[in-house]
């Protein structure tokens, strides 16, 4: 198997953007319906465990939101359905419109996941 690592560009209007209450500031972006645990936070950023699953939520110098699917055995199809809950929990919180678009697929060496 091969670990793929995907990333998509979040936009709407994401600097009204209130994060959750401390300890768990990045639970705004856990989709419904999923098993979530912040795993690392530092000034607004940083990667959460969704259904065993590393992803990694980063913004950019415009404004715009990466999230990045690091370590995971999805397929790209399944990770766009993660990616749509996320998208449904964000324009819920800032009522209004926000849309995603996959940015890369990278693939890294073959590995052989535990027994």
């Amino acid at each position: 198997m091969k670990r793929i690592e995907i990333v998509y560009e979040v936009t709407g209007d994401l600097a009204s953007l209130d994060l959750g209450e401390w300890p768990t500031p990045l639970s705004v972006f856990f989709p419904e319906g999923s098993r979530c645990e912040q795993l690392n936070y530092g000034q607004g950023e940083g990667q959460v465990d969704i259904d065993g699953e590393e992803w990694g939520f980063y913004w950019s110098p415009h404004g715009s939101l990466r999230v990045v699917r690091h370590e995971g055995l999805r397929s790209v199809e399944q990770t766009q359905e993660v990616m749509t809950r996320i998208r449904a929990r964000l324009a819920e919180r800032l009522r209004g419109e926000v849309t995603f678009r996959l940015s890369s697929v990278s693939e890294e060496a073959p590995f052989d996941p535990p027994a």
